[in-house]
């Protein structure tokens, strides 16, 4: 394996880990919203 193709692979990986970061981070900030949003109608 030439040391062009491993520098390809861990490009590859790490924009993959960037990605799932990313979708995580989405989740997480609108799961939060709508907790939030679950919480503020409950203190109507």
């Amino acid at each position: 394996m030439s040391s062009m193709e491993i520098e390809q692979i861990i490009a590859q990986r790490v924009t993959n880990a960037i990605e799932a970061i990313t979708i995580y981070e989405e989740r997480t900030r609108v799961t939060r919203g709508s907790m939030d949003q679950v919480a503020r109608q409950g203190a109507k």
